[in-house]
């Protein structure tokens, strides 16, 4: 994992490597990548990012998917949609059947004028 440069230079090319790991597939890897964003910058929200990544390492794809989803809806209540997006991505990733989640993120590329993901 990258060592934070506590100037948050880091946090941008970090979110994009945990972004390319989700993917392609690689969960445990963009897991991982987004708990140690969370605790470097937003020690708030580290807790629930411990948990999410230990239940993503450990295979229990549909809590692991509901805590990010919780995140991700935390982030998205408080109008922190560039957060709360790709916390959404992961949790669709570890549980497609989540449409409600590919719905909402659809929703909130429209609010941000961004171009949507093919199948979200």
């Amino acid at each position: 994992m990258t060592i934070s440069k506590k100037d948050g230079s880091d946090i941008a090319p970090r979110m994009k490597a945990g972004a390319a790991f989700v993917a392609s597939g690689q969960l445990v890897e963009a897991a991982e990548i987004y708990a140690g964003v969370m605790t470097d910058y937003f020690p708030r929200d580290a807790p629930a990012f411990r948990n999410a990544y230990a239940l993503t390492r450990d295979g229990d794809r549909s809590m692991a998917s509901r805590a990010y989803a919780a995140i991700a809806e935390g982030w998205r209540a408080e109008g922190r949609y560039l957060k709360a997006a790709p916390m959404f991505r992961i949790a669709i990733a570890l549980d497609p059947t989540r449409r409600d989640l590919a719905r909402i993120l659809a929703e909130m590329y429209v609010a941000l004028g961004l171009p949507g993901e093919e199948g979200a």
